[in-house]
């Protein structure tokens, strides 16, 4: 009996420690590696599906995840957040040490660019031109932030492109400038405001 005794209190106080072993890595949360190779599984076709959360892009930033792994496209965490708009998101990584200056998907996309894709992401885009995004940079077809902004009718992110160097010049590999895609414009009012600032802008070149 004694024997038994000593085997099955042998046997838990095994199954105990491997149980808190367990616990405690479940708790730990995964390592660097593991972190980075989630992120770039998630990061992978992400502007298109949308069927990642901003919360658990964070979440694997804080465990140590690479902030400059890339998923299919050469999409970053920060290309994530400014293409969601999520300002608190996008300094996070940057705090973490992303460079908003050497990001590009690809097709030669940068933060700045994604982040103009969509009207009122004034605050966001203000920041990344403080922190040093370059307002001339062009993706393999020609295309900048300042020619979103104007395509979306966003005429306070476009007054803070010009602000910071953007050149109404610069043109897309079919010849489209800022000026042409504002006349493009979905919504003919913002299209005719934005219009109108990019002419005084092109008036003093």
């Amino acid at each position: 009996m004694r024997w038994r005794r000593k085997y099955v209190i042998g046997t838990c106080a095994i199954v105990l420690t491997a149980c808190v072993a367990f616990v405690a890595w479940s708790l730990s949360g995964p390592s660097k590696a593991e972190a980075t190779e989630r992120l770039r599984q998630s990061l992978t076709g992400c502007l298109e599906s949308h069927r990642v959360e901003p919360a658990e892009i964070s979440r694997l930033v804080r465990a140590g995840a690479d902030v400059h792994a890339v998923g299919e496209g050469g999409v970053s965490a920060l290309h994530y957040a400014c293409f969601m708009g999520d300002e608190s998101l996008a300094r996070e990584i940057v705090d973490r040490g992303a460079d908003v200056s050497r990001a590009t998907t690809d097709d030669g996309s940068t933060p700045l660019m994604l982040a103009s894709v969509v009207p009122g992401r004034h605050q966001l885009i203000s920041w990344l031109l403080e922190r040093g995004a370059d307002p001339n940079a062009q993706n393999k077809y020609g295309g900048t932030a300042l020619m979103g902004a104007a395509l979306n009718g966003d005429r306070l992110s476009a007054e803070l492109l010009l602000r910071s160097g953007a050149d109404v010049r610069l043109r897309m590999d079919r010849g489209e400038t800022a000026l042409t895609l504002a006349e493009k414009c979905a919504n003919k009012q913002r299209g005719e405001e934005v219009l109108k600032l990019l002419r005084v802008a092109a008036g003093k070149l």
